[in-house]
């Protein structure tokens, strides 16, 4: 995993976010500044991988919230 604890990548028409030990505070907004990147491409289905997710912020549950919208 990269320092941001997560890595994103498009495959077809899936988005597949692999998430690392935790989704927090210190990584969620940059996590959510990305995913506004592919607004409007053509996404039928974005699947988070939560293998080696340990902590999951408030934060975290929001930007999950933020990419089904």
């Amino acid at each position: 995993m990269e320092d941001k604890n997560f890595t994103i990548e498009k495959e077809g028409t899936d988005l597949n976010i692999y998430l690392g030990f935790e989704l927090s505070i210190a990584n969620s907004t940059e996590l959510r500044e990305l995913l506004s990147a592919y607004r409007g491409q053509d996404i039928s289905r974005i699947v988070y991988d939560a293998t080696d997710l340990v902590f999951l912020s408030s934060s975290g549950i929001r930007t999950i919230l933020y990419s089904a919208q």
